[in-house]
């Protein structure tokens, strides 16, 4: 990756922006480089620290199977913001259909191959790429206009950008909220909305002992997904429940402290639902405006639950999105190793 001289990098309060771009971006900060964002901050010398952590050998699968969830977003008008309309009579609900998976023989009859139809990158656990929203006014990150953000290798913003630059290594702290809801002002429930601030994640870092570092990846353990599982395992996403606090705070927590990508096991990383009047999106002031990667519905219990027995917060976190000219998602991919 390219280096970036960060001892130049504004703090967020800072972010100078630029004539006709809005302020609190790191838009024309990361030069030629700005397709990565803040993946810029997985240096070399970072990453090779981060490979000393994996000392036990004990590796994580932080990606859902594929086919979970197995269903749509449900048309039921409890789970939507007041933003999203309502379909119409006959029509489906809005989210992200299941594939199909198909296989057969080769003509040999000895080779199996198989297709997957439909498939979506963003239907199960995810990260959000750069070019996956835009400001309605200035365009793409790093304005870049909607136009430049399409399939092939011509785009803009390609997730595909960061498979080709070595995917997301580095140091990885889990941020067990669950564990620590006696932090909250209220009781905890993932199935609402409660928002996590800079002082709850502090919180819950001073407890466990471990301190965020510049190029840090965020893992925060919610139990979201075992909140609204059911017997199977399989939950239904819906816009509900415990994430990061909308507005500027995270997003000038997270900058200030030089992180270099937040995952969750939640629907969106941020909490929901979403109102305009709670403050900005998350995902506005982080992909948007930050170059901040988003990991959703990352499987977080299995490693939280290590992290709770021996009191190591930290670990070598290693994922490759798939590298998809023109991409502005992928399967998670992604694993801890102890």
């Amino acid at each position: 990756m390219t280096a970036i001289d960060e001892s130049k990098l504004p703090n967020f309060e800072d972010l100078p922006g630029s004539e006709g771009y809005p302020k609190d971006t790191s838009w024309g900060l990361f030069g030629d480089a700005y397709e990565l964002g803040t993946l810029n901050f997985l240096t070399p010398e970072r990453v090779s620290e981060a490979a000393k952590l994996a000392k036990t050998g004990r590796r994580f699968n932080l990606s859902l199977p594929l086919n979970l969830p197995s269903h749509t977003q449900s048309n039921e008008t409890k789970i939507r913001p007041s933003w999203m309309p309502e379909p119409k009579e006959g029509e489906e609900p809005p989210g992200r259909k299941p594939y199909t998976h198909e296989m057969f023989l080769m003509p040999d009859g000895l080779l199996k191959d198989e297709v997957i139809q439909d498939f979506n990158p963003q239907a199960s656990s995810q990260w959000d790429g750069l070019g996956h929203i835009r400001h309605p006014k200035h365009g793409g990150y790093n304005g870049v206009s909607p136009d430049d953000i399409r399939p092939g290798d011509a785009s803009k913003l390609s997730i595909g950008k960061w498979a080709q630059a070595g995917g997301i290594f580095g140091r990885g702290v889990l941020i067990d909220v669950r564990r620590n809801a006696d932090l909250f002002p209220e009781p905890y429930d993932p199935k609402v909305f409660t928002p996590i601030t800079p002082d709850i994640i502090e919180g819950v870092c001073e407890r466990q002992g471990v301190e965020v570092r510049a190029g840090d990846i965020l893992c925060f353990y919610t139990g979201w997904i075992e909140a609204f599982a059911d017997d199977q395992g399989d939950f239904q996403v819906n816009l509900l429940g415990v994430g990061l606090s909308p507005g500027k705070e995270i997003p000038r927590w997270l900058w200030d402290h030089r992180v270099a990508a937040v995952c969750a096991d939640n629907t969106g990383v941020e909490a929901y639902p979403w109102e305009p009047q709670r403050g900005r999106s998350l995902h506005t002031g982080l992909l948007n405006f930050l170059g901040m990667p988003l990991g959703e519905l990352f499987d977080l219990k299995h490693l939280a639950a290590d992290c709770a027995a021996d009191g190591v917060y930290e670990f070598f976190f290693c994922a490759v999105p798939l590298n998809l000219p023109g991409g502005v998602g992928s399967p998670a991919n992604a694993v801890a190793i102890k």
